[in-house]
């Protein structure tokens, strides 16, 4: 976070030490590796604009992040990981963000989007990350994979969706 505003990290720092005095484990929750023990895939999240800098992944229920970061713009959606599941809670994630307003995605890498020109590096389709598309074909090579995704096919077609 070494472009966020000294000021927006004072903020978080005074909010980390009330959290802790409160009772809630912040200091060493995500070195400890779960956040209340639970890993999942996808998660809410906001993409946080901060004033002059970058984008960075806030999950939805920690308003108290969004509040200190004194955001310019906030986009709501879901992050989902790319190849490991996250502690729950965690903000330091890597993944895919999936907008909810209107489908852009965006990468996200240890909490941070992919800056593209002035914005979030929003792409219209998830296949419009190199990446992704380069990890589908080699899944398409292992025959297991490749016969899931037939069968998946299949039933979409026969369910008229």
């Amino acid at each position: 976070m070494s472009d966020v505003a000294a000021d927006a990290r004072e903020r978080l720092e005074e909010l980390r030490r009330r959290m802790e005095a409160g009772g809630e484990p912040v200091a060493d929750a995500a070195a400890a590796g779960s956040l209340g023990g639970e890993l999942v895939f996808e998660q809410r999240m906001r993409l946080v604009e901060c004033p002059g800098s970058a984008w960075y992944a806030v999950p939805a229920d920690e308003d108290w992040m969004h509040d200190a970061l004194a955001d310019k713009a906030s986009v709501a959606g879901t992050l989902y990981a790319s190849d490991e599941p996250f502690p729950l809670g965690a903000a330091a994630v890597t993944g895919y963000f999936q907008a909810d307003g209107d489908g852009r995605w965006a990468r996200v890498a240890a909490g941070r989007a992919e800056v593209g020109e002035g914005d979030a590096g929003w792409r219209a389709r998830l296949e419009d990350f190199p990446e992704v598309v380069a990890q589908f074909e080699e899944c398409m090579r292992v025959s297991e994979y490749r016969h899931a995704a037939e069968q998946a096919a299949m039933k979409l077609l026969a369910s008229g969706g």
